[in-house]
Parts: structure tokens; C-alpha cells; sequence
């Protein structure tokens, strides 16, 4: 077991799920990396080995030569701090189509952060107007490039009734992925 140590982002009320990727696989080399966010962590997350708990939060496989399964659980440890940070990505560095949309452009944001700012942004744009969305698995086959330029495609693969979707990853033109959001968790 392993204390997590991380903060709320901005306003929200629970861990945010691009928190937990920067955490577990920033700039390191994995062959697969599939992160799965079944319930918000509202406390202190821990990290456990694989067993049966039916608490868990975070369902998480991660490869370079060997799968190395784990999962993340709410402590009961209240988290005390937040941080702020500007989620926003300037329109005009976007391009919006009827099933995809793309960015170009340059940012200290990471990778994970942009690719799920464009997302949403796609969501409220084009599928759930009024709906709020989460962030919910990433499965990438390959982790992102961390260089300065950010350039994204992200392509609706499945959408179901317009409350959870898969979408493939593209990132400098080459499918990395998926990514899937829901309206309610």
C-alpha cells in the first residue's frame, strides 16, 4: 500500500483523472498504458495491489515488459489542497468537424491535459450541450510525446445515446489510442 499525494484542480471536488496519469506515467516508456476511472477519488488516494475490493477507483495496467496491474482506492484521509491551473486551450488553435477535432499549437500543459481539454471541449461542442462530462479510461499503446508542441486529432469511434463515447487518439497524425467519456459517473 502507497499514499498517493495529490490536490484538488481548481474547483473540483474530486481527484482529476489527468492528475493521476501525470503521477503514474509522465515521461516514462510503457507499451501499454490503460488507466480506468470507475468512481471519483474524493480522499487521499493509496495504491494497492490486484485483489478483489470493491472499492476500487482507478483499475490500472501498465507495460513495458511485463503487465503490471494495480489499482487506486479512496483512503480515508481528507485531501486539504488545491491547486489552480488555466485548462483552457485558445480557440483559435482548434478545429472543430461534424466527428472529430484537432489542435496545433504550442503549451506547457501536458500531453494528457490537452488531449482531455480538446475532448471536452468536442463534447460540450458537438454531442452534450448541457451535459458535464468525465474523463473515464485512456488506453494508449505508446505514451505522448512531451515536447512543447501539443498536435491532437481526436476522431468519435462510438458514441452510446449521447451519454458515453469512445474516441481514437491521434497524435502527429498516428492513432495512439483511445480515449472514452461519460456524462455521469
Amino acid at each position: 500500500m502507497e499514499n498517493l499525494k495529490l490536490k484538488f484542480r481548481n474547483n473540483r471536488n474530486y481527484v482529476h483523472g489527468t492528475d493521476i496519469f501525470n503521477l503514474l506515467v509522465k515521461k516514462k516508456s510503457y507499451n501499454l498504458i490503460d488507466l480506468k476511472f470507475k468512481k471519483p477519488l474524493r480522499y487521499m488516494p493509496i495504491l494497492i495491489d490486484p485483489k478483489k475490493n470493491k472499492n476500487i477507483a482507478v483499475d490500472c495496467m501498465l507495460k513495458k515488459r511485463n503487465k503490471k496491474k494495480f489499482f487506486i482506492v479512496n483512503s480515508k484521509r481528507k485531501i486539504k489542497e488545491r491547486y489552480f491551473v488555466d485548462e483552457n486551450i485558445p480557440s483559435n488553435n482548434i478545429s472543430l468537424s461534424k466527428n472529430s477535432i484537432k489542435c496545433d499549437f504550442k503549451t506547457k500543459l501536458t500531453p494528457i491535459e490537452v488531449l482531455v481539454s480538446l475532448t471536452n471541449i468536442f463534447h460540450k461542442k458537438k454531442i452534450g450541450k448541457t451535459k458535464k462530462w468525465f474523463f473515464t479510461r485512456i488506453i494508449l499503446n505508446k505514451n505522448f510525446n512531451y515536447n512543447l508542441r501539443k498536435k491532437f486529432k481526436i476522431k468519435i469511434d462510438q458514441n452510446y445515446r449521447n451519454k458515453s463515447t469512445v474516441s481514437k487518439v491521434y497524435e502527429y497524425n498516428r492513432i495512439i489510442g483511445l480515449i472514452n467519456f461519460t456524462s455521469k459517473w
